[in-house]
């Protein structure tokens, strides 16, 4: 009698199932989905006292003396930089020199460069640093283009130091600051030759934007 129980069970329970019998599965799985809330970004501390160059004379050059520390903060594995600058004034803004073969009335012939940290002091114009006479990939000089910091490859590159300079750094692909504080910092030096003549004597502000992004991008 039990026996005829149990079949007729498993008849109803197989009517239910269509018909077919379901065995159970030694492995079973679920999935959890997260995505990263991944950015890229860049830091700039300076001395702000060190950032005024005072007064100076027309034709002469000057430089920062302390550098502007950059920090790689972003949470992607790689950044490499971009570098532009731009010219404000209350009265007549000056305008970036295209070529400081020649000195200009109103056009101000600016480089930047950047070293890793152990350089301390600011390098002078020479060798690999502060170098370039016209504006392009391979020269120092600022522009309001928004141009790479270095490439691929470590070949020396525009506002980089020589690869045979104390403190060359080739500025491409840093690691951010939480996987590598050293790695992800540099030193930014600044400098400047004045035009031959301008038209006012307002003070002109110099701004140098930092842009991270993609390496290679």
């Amino acid at each position: 009698m039990r026996k005829k129980w149990v079949g007729t069970a498993l008849a109803a329970a197989l009517g239910l199932l269509g018909g077919r019998a379901w065995a159970a599965s030694q492995y079973d799985s679920l999935t959890v989905t997260i995505k990263p809330n991944a950015y890229y970004a860049v830091s700039i501390d300076t001395d702000d006292a060190s950032l005024d160059l005072g007064t100076v004379e027309l034709a002469a050059s000057t430089w920062t003396l302390k550098p502007a520390t950059v920090t790689i903060e972003s949470s992607y594995a790689g950044t490499s930089l971009k570098l532009m600058g731009a010219i404000a004034c209350a009265g007549t803004a000056w305008q970036f020199s295209n070529s400081s073969s020649t000195i200009e009335a109103g056009k101000l012939a600016a480089w930047a460069v950047f070293t890793d940290t152990s350089v301390a002091a600011a390098p002078g114009q020479t060798s690999g640093y502060f170098d370039g006479n016209e504006r392009g990939d391979n020269s120092d000089m600022i522009s309001t283009d928004n141009r790479s910091v270095g490439a691929m490859g470590g070949a020396e590159t525009a506002f980089l130091a020589g690869p045979g300079d104390a403190g060359y750094k080739t500025m491409y692909g840093l690691p951010n600051n939480l996987t590598d504080l050293a790695a992800s910092r540099a030193h930014l030096w600044l400098r400047f030759r004045l035009p031959g003549a301008t038209t006012d004597n307002y003070a002109q502000k110099v701004t140098i934007r930092l842009q991270a992004g993609i390496p290679g991008a």
